[in-house]
């Protein structure tokens, strides 16, 4: 709007007729061809975003996508059918020139990213963005309003072309990551993060001059000018916090890239407004009803603006933080034990039913009995973290409820969890499980397969057993995350036979798809579980659930890096397991995807048979200096970080807010 309306104020600061069926007609287009964008964009760029490991509110795409919240084939049918609708408008336009203008806008706005132009892989992202919005956007509602724009417009559009080209620049700087690892040549990619902050000091000081420069010499307006330079102070912000490296620490990317993006609207409010007031004071007022819609609309925007300022940026707590813990290999003691106190009869009753023999292996399994049955000393402590029950307790909690309501829920995770191992040690051939030997080395293949399949049937029964009126929601909820949980596990097991380098090696995103069923799915079940016993709308249920997931793939991350790099006295397995087991792990993947030459040594060393303790602490090193270990340890900050922003729209309330933000900083901090 804010595009559309600087537009029609500078024909009416030139005098002509205010049009009120094409100045609607433009909005029409505008509003068709940014929403076709957008959902372009988030089609032809998602392997870019999923790459963007610290998207922050203004930057790495809108993640609807990413999140899973709309499939890819529905995102781009609305992108076609929103190009139908600008190119019907633009066909109706008066002339061949408008039409004309309206043709460019939707084929650079198109091809800002589909292919095969892509403009913004190839260094042209920015000024096709910069021509659509700023360039071509106000002159195409000037050319409807009242034909060929005078030259002082033409040197305000300049001006705010040349913004916008900065302003994107620095939000293609904030996803260089992302963008570099799939291959997307944007100018930042291009000119490097320090050539690309010069671009933008350079660029913002030639402008402002420039204007300042035109506003002496009579060549603007004098209030258009003054508005235009009021502005300086929010560029000059930003290019400090640049030079400091702002963009690079995620406690302070939120805001340097919000006060970047706003710099364009607010430069646009501020022009428009003082057109509008120039015209205003001058000898001849500008028609009746334009007045009245432009002040509508700066208000409109000025509530808005208000609104994005006062919403705190979302990140991962750090230390230092009032909700930060240190780093630590134990789960919040409190919370955990106050989880397993309460399932635990829920289990053992759960447990009761089954044969003796399958009972015993199931109880050795969850640390209650020795092999022979007879009890552990102390049986509450054997049976793991209680990460996923705690986190359906605090979510119910944190939306109002009582524990007690989501005791099924966090029984059933719980259960299924301890399936999934049962069934995983066999998989995988572990022999150790909590430093003790696993169910299929003390019971046997056979019973290990039945005592993981009767915890998967228990869980629906545990759920069950206390039926109320959210049971079948929550039934539901259960069954899709088993379903995405084997799925992913199948992915996993096939990783196994698939080779380290060539066409069939396994990528980032197939990896990625993976843990999102392998771990996601549990956790995100787990945290949604509780909002749904607890009777929350299907908004915040949801919310839970997107976060849930985001907390399961930065803990699969984290498992990764410990998998190579853990303490065996802590984890119970030992050093190096992961890359002796052979396991396409995110560090692993990401350090043979790396264009260095580490890349090509971990390559043969992976593919040689049967590695000594020196090859393998070898690839170890090698993983790390290709920089997979930081490349995980950034992916799993994004998924935290992503995750807290999904927590932030299921309004969380009183004070399970700290234990629950606790427990997800111990998720991406454990060491074991």
């Amino acid at each position: 709007m804010m595009v559309v309306g600087l537009g029609v104020t500078a024909a009416q600061h030139e005098g002509h007729p205010f049009n009120l069926g094409w100045y609607l007609g433009t909005l029409l287009f505008g509003w068709s061809a940014h929403l076709m964008t957008h959902y372009c964009n988030e089609y032809f760029d998602l392997d870019a975003d999923r790459a963007n490991r610290t998207p922050t509110s203004w930057t790495g795409g809108s993640r609807i996508l990413v999140d899973g919240l709309l499939p890819p084939g529905v995102s781009l049918g609305a992108a076609f059918v929103l190009l139908f609708l600008a190119a019907t408008t633009a066909a109706t336009m008066p002339d061949t020139a408008s039409r004309l203008m309206a043709i460019t806008i939707l084929a650079a706005a198109w091809f800002y990213t589909a292919p095969p132009a892509r403009l913004n892989y190839h260094a042209l992202g920015e000024i096709a963005c910069a021509a659509v919005l700023y360039g071509l956007g106000p002159l195409l509602a000037h050319r409807l309003q009242g034909g060929d724009p005078t030259a002082a417009t033409l040197t305000y559009v300049a001006l705010v072309f040349v913004l916008q080209f900065l302003r994107m620049s620095v939000m293609n700087l904030a996803d260089i990551e992302g963008d570099r690892s799939t291959g997307k040549h944007t100018l930042a990619v291009a000119l490097g993060p320090r050539g690309l902050i010069r671009l933008y000091l350079a660029g913002q000081t030639l402008t402002y001059t420039a204007t300042a420069v035109l506003l002496l010499t009579g060549t603007l307006p004098a209030l258009p000018a003054l508005a235009f330079l009021a502005t300086l102070p929010i560029p000059v912000w930003v290019g400090r916090r640049l030079t400091q490296q702002a963009l690079a620490r995620p406690g302070t990317n939120n805001a340097v890239t919000f006060w970047a993006s706003m710099h364009m609207p607010i430069t646009a409010a501020a022009l428009t407004l003082a057109l509008l007031t120039d015209r205003l004071t001058g000898d001849t007022h500008p028609d009746t009803p334009w007045p009245i819609i432009c002040a509508a609309t700066l208000i409109a925007f000025a509530a808005w603006f208000t609104r994005a300022l006062r919403t705190p940026p979302t990140r991962a707590p750090r230390a230092g933080d009032p909700d930060a813990v240190t780093a630590s290999s134990s789960p919040p003691t409190a919370v955990t034990e106050q989880a397993r106190t309460l399932i635990e009869p829920e289990l053992r009753a759960a447990v009761a039913g089954l044969d003796p023999h399958l009972g015993r292996a199931v109880g050795y399994h969850l640390g209650w009995c020795h092999p022979d049955g007879t009890p552990t000393p102390a049986p509450g402590t054997g049976g793991g973290k209680a990460i996923r029950p705690a986190l359906t307790l605090l979510a119910a909690t944190s939306v109002g409820a009582t524990p007690h309501t989501a005791l099924p829920g966090a029984a059933a995770v719980e259960l299924v969890h301890n399936s999934t191992l049962i069934h995983d040690d066999m998989m995988d051939g572990d022999e150790l499980r909590r430093r003790r030997p696993t169910v299929w080395k003390t019971f046997g293949a056979a019973t290990a397969i039945l005592a993981g399949d009767a915890l998967h049937t228990l869980a629906f029964t545990a759920l069950a057993r206390h039926e109320g009126p959210h049971t079948p929601r929550a039934t539901r909820t259960l069954s899709r995350a088993m379903t995405e949980l084997v799925s992913g596990q199948t992915q996993d097991l096939a990783f196994v036979r698939r080779p380290w380098q060539g066409p069939a090696a396994v990528t980032i995103p197939e990896y990625r798809s993976m843990a999102a069923g392998k771990s996601g799915s549990l956790l995100g079940c787990a945290a949604e579980l509780g909002a749904v016993l607890a009777g929350a709308p299907h908004r915040t249920t949801a919310a839970f659930g997107r976060a849930g997931r985001h907390f399961g793939l930065a803990f699969q991350c984290v498992d990764d890096i410990i998998g190579i790099w853990g303490d065996p006295r802590e984890t119970g397995k030992p050093v190096l397991a992961d890359i002796r087991e052979g396991k396409k792990t995110l560090p692993v993947l990401a350090a043979l995807a790396a264009p260095v030459p580490a890349a090509a040594e971990l390559a043969d060393l992976l593919t040689t048979p049967r590695p000594d303790e020196a090859a393998l602490r070898r690839a170890a090193e090698l993983v790390e200096e290709a920089g997979g270990r930081r490349f995980a340890e950034r992916e799993s900050r994004h998924h935290l970080e992503r995750g807290l922003a999904c927590l932030a729209e299921a309004d969380t309330q009183g004070t399970a807010r700290g234990p629950l933000i606790d427990l997800i900083d111990y998720l991406g901090r454990r060491t074991s």
